[in-house]
């Protein structure tokens, strides 16, 4: 915090709002943002930044989706991911990956679907009647 005057708003400001440099100051940054460091947290964080804040991202698409437990259940379910992938190493990159590609276009940021896929696998993938 002390790059940033004891502000944390001023994190936003130096990089001019921008996700993407966000994201990289906090990288390089790791020991002022000991909490914010993995891909999970940072992009849940910006989120949540996001909704309970006046902060606006011009490149909010560069939010990924946070990819936890449940989202890499609800993206085997969805056949986003196979489970051997969903197992694999480097799971949570992939499903971001295909989470990024698959919404392109589609007028929603990866981001957006983390809260329903998470409450979907929480439920054990019950359907509301």
């Amino acid at each position: 915090m002390d790059l940033l005057d004891g502000d944390l708003r001023n994190l936003f400001r130096q990089n001019g709002n921008s996700v993407l440099r966000i994201k990289q100051h906090i990288m390089q940054h790791k020991k002022s943002f000991p909490f914010l460091g993995g891909d999970k947290i940072m992009n849940y964080w910006l989120y949540v930044m996001e909704q309970y804040t006046d902060v606006a991202f011009p490149d909010r698409e560069c939010i990924t989706v946070a990819p936890d437990t449940h989202v890499l259940q609800s993206s085997v379910k969805l056949g986003v991911l196979t489970e051997e992938e969903a197992a694999a190493p480097k799971a949570r990159e992939l499903a971001a990956s295909r989470w990024e590609e698959l919404l392109q276009g589609s007028g929603l940021c990866p981001i957006d679907i983390h809260t329903p896929m998470w409450l979907w696998s929480r439920s054990k993938f019950a359907v509301p009647v």
